[in-house]
């Protein structure tokens, strides 16, 4: 039973590999998003903030899939075995990846709420604005009280 167990984490080895997966589509997706961003350009949309929040969406989605990709990253560090990565990118601990998870998340946020402020009533962005700052707070704080590794450098 004991071995079984301890084979079980070998599981986490799929959902990494579907983790990977869908960055490699996530980063088509913004490949697509990137091409009608060049057909919007083209076609004189480069004189309307749609342009803007075209660029915003192609960013926001290769964020999206860098961050899949370190989560995967990650998963298989700690549960299948190591990987020869730089030292900023390998994890420890499932804080970690929580905190990179947190940071990213921010990020994401304030793209989402500039393409909504570009896009939308004053009274919606204010109130986008705020539930925004409600959550982007929330993951600061739960990034400042996790356990930190000390010496982990990088980006």
């Amino acid at each position: 039973m004991r071995t079984a167990m301890e084979h079980l984490r070998f599981v986490v080895a799929a959902a990494c590999v579907i983790l990977a997966l869908t960055s490699v589509v996530t980063l088509g997706w913004s490949a697509a998003k990137a091409i009608d961003l060049v057909r919007l350009l083209v076609e004189g949309g480069w004189k309307s903030d749609q342009a803007l929040i075209a660029l915003l969406e192609v960013v926001d989605l290769i964020l999206i899939a860098t961050v899949q990709v370190i989560i995967s990253l990650g998963l298989w560090e700690l549960f299948v075995g190591e990987l020869d990565l730089p030292e900023w990118l390998t994890v420890h601990s499932l804080s970690d990846l929580k905190r990179s998870l947190s940071e990213a998340l921010v990020l994401v946020l304030a793209i989402k709420f500039l393409e909504r402020f570009l896009g939308s009533s004053a009274q919606d962005a204010l109130a986008y604005a705020a539930a925004v700052a409600l959550v982007s707070g929330v993951l600061v704080a739960f990034a400042a009280v996790s356990p930190h590794r000390p010496g982990k450098g990088g980006p």
